[in-house]
Formats: C-alpha cells, sequence, structure tokens
C-alpha cells in the first residue's frame, strides 16, 4: 500500500505538467488580449507571414522581370511629376498600385517576395545564434573555471568590433548570399546570448532541484540540457525576439551596401539601394521598401514587449 500511495505523485506528475503549461499559455493569451500593442503586432506581423508565404498568389508580376515602357509609373492615386525623364505624367493606375521601378518591375511583388527574405533570414540568424551562444553560456555557467574565462574572453574578442563592421568583415571572407548572410548574422550575435544564458545558469545551478539531481547521481548532460536549461530559456526568447528586428534591418543594411543575399533576390535592402538615386523625383522607390521595414520590425518589437510581460514573473500580471 506504502508503494502504490508513492507512485500516485509520479504518475499524476505529468497531468499536473500538462495543466501548468496549459494555463501558462492561458494566462499569455489573456495579457495578449490586453496589451492592444501586443496585439496590433502579432496583426501585423501575421499579415507580413502570411504575404511571404502566399507570394506566388498575392502578387501579380514576376518580381525579377520588367517592362521598359512602364518604367517609374506612378502609385495608385497619385501623378507623377512632369520633370521626370521616362516618366509619364499620369495618375497611377491599380495595374501596379505601388508603382515600378526605374526597370518597370512592379514594387508590390518585389515589397511581398523581399519579406520572404527577411523573415527567412531574421528567424534563421536567431536560431542559429541562439542555439550556439546559449549552448556555450550554458557550459560556461556551469562548469566555471577555465572553461567559462576561455568563452567569456573569445565573446569579449567578438564584441570588441563593431556590430555591423564584423558582420560586413565576415561577409568580405564568405562572400555573399543567403545562407553566407544567416551564418554572419549568428557568428555576430552569439555573445549576448551566451552572456545571458550565463548569468542565468549561475543563479540557477544554486538552487535545490539541481543539487538535489546532483546528488541522486543524474548526469551532467541530462542536468543541463533537462533541468537547468529549461529555467533559463525565458530571458533568451525574449532576448531572441527583439533579436529578429535586429537581424532584419542588418540584413535590409547589407544588402543596401551590396554585400547581402545578392542582386538575383528581390529585397528590401536591394530596393532601397535602388531608390536612393530617385528620391526626389521618384519618392515610392525608397518609400514603399522602408515602410515595409518600420512596420515588420515594429510589430516584432511589440510581441517582444509583449513576451517580456508574459514570461517575466516579476512583471507579469497574475489575475
Amino acid at each position: 500500500m506504502a508503494g502504490e500511495r508513492a507512485s500516485v505523485p509520479t504518475l499524476l506528475t505529468p497531468f499536473a505538467e500538462v495543466r501548468a503549461r496549459r494555463s501558462a499559455t492561458q494566462r499569455a493569451l489573456r495579457m495578449l488580449r490586453r496589451n492592444r500593442l501586443g496585439l496590433l503586432g502579432a496583426g501585423i506581423l501575421s499579415i507580413v507571414v502570411l504575404a511571404a508565404i502566399l507570394a506566388p498568389f498575392l502578387t501579380p508580376y514576376d518580381p525579377m522581370t520588367g517592362d521598359i515602357t512602364k518604367r517609374l509609373t506612378c502609385p495608385v492615386l497619385t501623378r507623377c511629376p512632369s520633370f521626370m525623364p521616362g516618366a509619364t505624367p499620369v495618375r497611377g493606375t491599380l495595374d501596379h498600385p505601388l508603382g515600378t521601378d526605374q526597370l518597370g518591375r512592379d514594387i508590390f511583388s518585389r515589397i511581398v517576395y523581399g519579406a520572404r527574405v527577411s523573415l527567412i533570414v531574421g528567424l534563421a540568424a536567431v536560431l542559429l545564434g541562439a542555439g550556439f551562444g546559449s549552448t556555450l553560456g550554458l557550459v560556461s555557467g556551469y562548469y566555471g573555471g577555465r572553461i567559462d574565462a576561455l568563452i567569456m574572453r573569445i565573446g569579449e574578442l567578438f564584441l570588441a568590433f563593431p556590430y555591423l563592421l564584423l558582420a560586413i568583415a565576415i561577409v568580405a571572407v564568405l562572400g555573399g548570399g543567403l545562407l553566407n548572410v544567416i551564418i554572419v548574422l549568428a557568428i555576430a550575435t552569439w555573445v549576448p546570448y551566451a552572456r545571458i544564458m550565463r548569468g542565468s545558469v549561475l543563479s540557477a545551478k544554486e538552487q535545490e532541484y539541481v543539487i538535489a539531481a546532483r546528488a541522486i547521481g543524474v548526469r551532467d548532460l541530462a542536468l543541463l540540457f533537462k533541468h537547468v536549461a529549461p529555467n533559463c530559456i525565458t530571458p533568451i526568447i525574449v532576448f531572441g525576439t527583439f533579436n529578429v528586428a535586429a537581424a532584419i534591418i542588418a540584413e535590409a543594411g547589407l544588402s543596401f551596401l551590396g554585400l547581402g543575399v545578392g542582386a538575383t533576390r528581390p529585397t528590401w535592402g536591394n530596393m532601397l539601394a535602388d531608390g536612393r538615386a530617385y528620391v526626389a523625383t521618384a519618392w515610392w522607390l525608397a518609400t514603399f521598401p522602408g515602410l515595409a521595414i518600420m512596420l515588420t520590425v515594429l510589430s516584432i518589437n511589440m510581441i517582444g514587449d509583449w513576451l517580456r510581460d508574459a514570461l517575466d514573473p516579476h512583471l507579469r500580471n497574475i489575475e
């Protein structure tokens, strides 16, 4: 009987964990409904993600194919300046609602396809950088000593170089391309994840549950990834969300400088670079991709603020 009574909590533990996770999710969703800025950010980002996924069905034109006879066509409901060489001094039409560029390519189609590149680079770079940096920070904070000193000194070496300058230097060595840009941004951003994880682990490894697990013989690898890491992942999630926005801006900056994914892919940075020569005459070439970057980054930052409030126990408003 005693053995049966002792086994009951063990059998009920998985169900208790499921209920706890479910209640935490419900609490986060209630906070999202109350947080109007977070809800607005989620709505904007959902539109951007859906547009990127459904790009072939939403865009009427090939983003890389232009019609030189329709170059610099104005956006709908606007009129092209008559002094613009090669431009038709008539109002824009619904055929090209956001106008065309200097090669006659549809701006709307290029913005929608450019969202794919920005989202892929932002998410992949953060996942790669967060995974690598968090693992090093986990090992550094748990073992300490020479391992900790070595990892932190290497991190400080990376922090000694400005972020964008370091990315430009690595791109100059590896070359452009989608995969290389992702690797570059991950290499340039792994240090903050390592430092954040290390700080969390230094506190977590002194907790009673870690000491108890170590006392009953749990191996270090299982202890790190099954017990310590799950309890230290919250600040990584919040910081990673904000860093997606930073990675999108960094990719746009590299593409603007001609060091991004290349001219064969429509990206918001490339569109800004193409439009800088027409800022005074064809304002829409740089305005619309700039607005796309601004709205996407703003929505991600709004979601990051909501996640911070929802996941931080000190800021959480429990009903």
